[in-house]
């Protein structure tokens, strides 16, 4: 909060210009005319945030958990893959563990 009323950037605009806060009462105006190449800022309203209620929050449990399937067979696919490839000769546990490693790398986001 502090950097934002900082009177060189001026995004919001306190009763004293003061880069701190002394008074418990002072008010902090947002400055709408705030303008600058440099930095980006999105205001989002308070009627625009989403509540999640109980119907939405089991929806996204089952998005959820269908991603998480999808991903798990991607992963089985990528090992059999690998032990496909490499039938002739034994394959090291330790490398599969690796490209597993890599496989759930892909998937952070």
């Amino acid at each position: 909060m502090l950097t934002i009323c900082n009177p060189k950037t001026k995004l919001c605009i306190k009763q004293e210009n003061k880069p701190r806060f002394d008074k418990e009462d002072e008010t902090i105006k947002l400055n709408l005319e705030y303008k600058s190449a440099n930095i980006l800022v999105r205001i989002i309203p308070q009627g625009a945030a989403k509540k999640i209620d109980g119907a939405e929050d089991k929806a996204n449990a089952n998005i959820e958990n269908s991603i998480s399937k999808e991903r798990g067979a991607m992963i089985d696919g990528a090992v059999v893959k690998i032990m496909k490839t490499n039938k002739d000769q034994a394959v090291d546990h330790s490398y599969l563990i690796e490209k597993t490693c890599q496989m759930i790398t892909l998937f952070k986001a």
